[in-house]
């Protein structure tokens, strides 16, 4: 799936009904969205928009080389709520698409079918990683604290379940210890969906893995740095879960160097 973007992540826009033939993208888009708009699915005005969303690439998608084009129940906001979020536009994508066979989603009722007829493509869960463990992959997972979308408890659960798998009847350390022989999570405080918020958020885990792959080089934290109009401002350094980055009591706490990756305490 490719984005056809008019518009840059994070852009805000209004929808109107005598605007959206200008905001919407190509035509097989915008009017489709046009109709749905006049046909009445909702009343709409200047002052009062029926969507107002971020990120607008959401609204227009090339998907195996065609216009996504959705149906007319997307723009109802009777059906979908007055804000389309990121993470919604993605549900009902998979809905419509993948499951709903163009029909609402019916939380109630579709998630089990979806799951079943879904789950081995798109779920996360399973913790058999011994495939890539035998090639000699490395795997680096990250997920923010102050994710609003996707619990950070979901990614942690995860990588409990591959130590677990990998314990047996083992002792958990010992797991844990070949669990990050090949696969390292790393939690950041303060970070929103994947980026931003108000913690340290701009980091290179790309970088990180190539050592680790190309020179043998685990990587034991990850700075990450927060800016304010686009000058640094913090530094924090991002340890190998489950140890956090702790005060050394020396220095300011905006200086990563000033830390130290440690166990919590229990």
């Amino acid at each position: 799936m490719g984005d056809g973007s008019r518009h840059g992540i994070g852009d805000e826009f209004k929808l109107t009904a005598h605007r959206a033939q200008d905001r919407l993208g190509p035509p097989p888009l915008a009017n489709v969205a046009g109709d749905a708009l006049n046909a009445g699915r909702f009343t709409v005005a200047d002052d009062e928009p029926a969507i107002v969303m971020k990120s607008v690439h959401h609204l227009y998608k090339i998907v195996n080389q065609q216009p996504l084009v959705r149906p007319a129940w997307f723009f109802d906001i009777a059906a979908q709520g007055e804000g389309i979020t990121d993470v919604t536009t993605h549900l009902v994508d998979l809905a419509q698409w993948m499951t709903g066979g163009g029909n609402p989603f019916d939380y109630d009722k579709d998630v089990a079918p979806a799951q079943a007829r879904l789950g081995k493509m798109f779920d996360a869960f399973d913790p058999d990683l011994d495939r890539m463990r035998r090639r000699g992959a490395k795997l680096i997972v990250y997920h923010g604290w102050n994710d609003p979308s996707i619990s950070p408890l979901n990614t942690i659960n995860y990588y409990e379940s591959v130590v677990s798998r990998i314990r047996g009847t083992g002792s958990r350390d010992d797991a844990e210890r070949q669990t990050q022989e090949f696969f390292r999570l790393f939690m950041v405080p303060g970070m929103l969906h994947c980026s931003q918020g108000p913690g340290p958020n701009s980091f290179d885990m790309l970088t990180a893995l190539d050592n680790w792959v190309e020179k043998g080089i685990a990587p034991d934290q990850v700075v990450a740095s927060h800016s304010t109009g686009g000058v640094v401002d913090r530094t924090r350094p991002l340890c190998v879960y489950p140890k956090v980055a702790v005060h050394s009591g020396r220095g300011g706490t905006d200086d990563a160097a000033n830390f130290v990756c440690r166990l919590p305490e229990s």
